[in-house]
């Protein structure tokens, strides 16, 4: 179970470091992103926050649903790191995604979104406590 955890915490953390990277790098102007057409924006604006406004609430969710839970209390450690990896990935992906696109328009709503997914994050916290709970039959669906 620690390995399981462990490969998750790394992940999470992986993510979370890249992107601190990048904030930090573009923030500094080590490094300069192209810059966006207009119409760039308006469409990487308009699917960033649909991917976005789908993500959120699936990863929140997703170990509710009754196939991934009845698999999460059946197969336990393999199905936690797979469905584990999924939902770290439904927040960090489209939250590195935001900031690469805030960096080459600076349109405050990419930024925005990424703090919101960033908040999220708290809530998916691979935890040894959360892990454990989630394997175990917690009936808290």
């Amino acid at each position: 179970m620690n390995t399981i955890q462990q490969k998750l915490l790394f992940f999470f953390w992986g993510l979370l470091g890249a992107s601190g990277l990048l904030v930090l790098l573009a923030e500094t102007e080590m490094i300069v992103l192209p810059v966006m057409s207009s119409n760039g924006v308006f469409i990487s604006q308009v699917l960033l926050e649909l991917f976005s406004i789908v993500c959120i609430p699936l990863a929140l969710r997703l170990f509710t649903f009754d196939r991934i839970h009845q698999e999460l209390i059946n197969r336990k450690e393999k199905a936690l790191l797979k469905w584990g990896l999924v939902r770290l990935s439904l927040l960090q992906i489209p939250m590195f995604a935001n900031l690469v696109c805030y960096y080459q328009s600076y349109s405050p709503a990419f930024a925005y979104l990424a703090i919101i997914l960033f908040l999220c994050l708290f809530f998916v916290n691979p935890s040894k406590e959360r892990c454990n709970a989630e394997i175990n039959n917690n009936s808290e669906k």
